[in-house]
């Protein structure tokens, strides 16, 4: 069932064209079964070519699509999105380990990403030095400077962290991540600039993580009628991990202290 799940979720990375003809072949294939279960003795005995057929059209687009998803960052990837940080970090640094041997170039991203699984295995130092390099080198990066200011907002750097987040908003990362620029403005003391940020950043924040945190912070749980406040209690996951991950920073001793107060709230609704 697992690598099952998991191609249905690299199916969603193939080039729009070839996931299109995927599912139009998969449409297909449902309703010959459908076909084949329900009036099996209606159906010609020669037409299980075309069933045949198909399935083995489904094998050649899987092939197609799945070509470029066993590149090592793409296996770095689907471990870090599956939770698996460790992991990307070894399949990440192998990688730079045997691209730096064959005098080769190591792309940006792969550095990117690694930092933000260093960040995720709590290795924040580490995480910070990998990420300004990549700042320096490339300054319009969105995503390394959203990346390197996730990392000092997890250390605590907040007025740092906010000007790093606001900078990757300009060069092209989802602004679903203002969310993160008002948590750092409000940490950093700036509570009227940061409670704006964060009245905008609910516009584009769809995660129940990102609601949760930013309804608290705006005034508390507990005045909301729309959306229910239990509708977003899933999000507790996320920052109960951030709590264990960095317990020995103050950022996850102030993220402690918020999941007491929204736990809470949550109860009373």
């Amino acid at each position: 069932m697992g690598i099952l799940v998991q191609f249905f979720r690299d199916v969603r990375l193939w080039e729009p064209p070839v996931r299109w003809a995927f599912w139009l072949a998969f449409g297909l294939l449902i309703v010959l079964l459908i076909v084949f279960a329900v009036g099996r003795e209606q159906v010609p005995t020669w037409s299980l070519a075309g069933l045949i057929g198909l399935t083995l059209v489904l094998q050649g687009i899987a092939l197609y699509g799945n070509r470029h998803l066993v590149t090592p960052y793409t296996q770095a990837q689907r471990a870090f999105r599956g939770g698996e940080f460790a992991q990307a970090r070894i399949i990440l640094e192998q990688h730079i380990a045997e691209q730096s041997l064959a005098g080769k170039t190591v792309s940006a991203d792969v550095y990117v990403l690694l930092g933000n699984a260093l960040r995720n295995l709590g290795e924040v130092d580490e995480s910070e030095r990998v990420l300004r390099r990549v700042v320096e080198q490339q300054p319009d990066y969105g995503f390394a400077l959203y990346g390197l200011g996730r990392t000092l907002l997890v250390r605590g750097k907040y007025a740092e962290a906010a000007e790093f987040i606001k900078k990757s908003l300009l060069f092209g990362a989802p602004k679903a991540v203002s969310f993160e620029m008002g948590y750092a403005t409000l940490e950093s003391g700036d509570a009227e600039t940061g409670r704006e940020i964060l009245h905008e950043a609910l516009a584009h924040a769809d995660e129940p993580y990102r609601k949760l945190m930013a309804y608290h912070l705006l005034g508390g749980l507990e005045t909301l009628v729309e959306p229910p406040p239990r509708s977003l209690a899933s999000g507790l996951a996320y920052w109960e991990r951030e709590a264990d991950v960095f317990a020995s920073t103050p950022y996850g001793a102030r993220v402690a202290k918020h999941i007491e107060a929204m736990r809470a709230a949550l109860d009373r609704v």
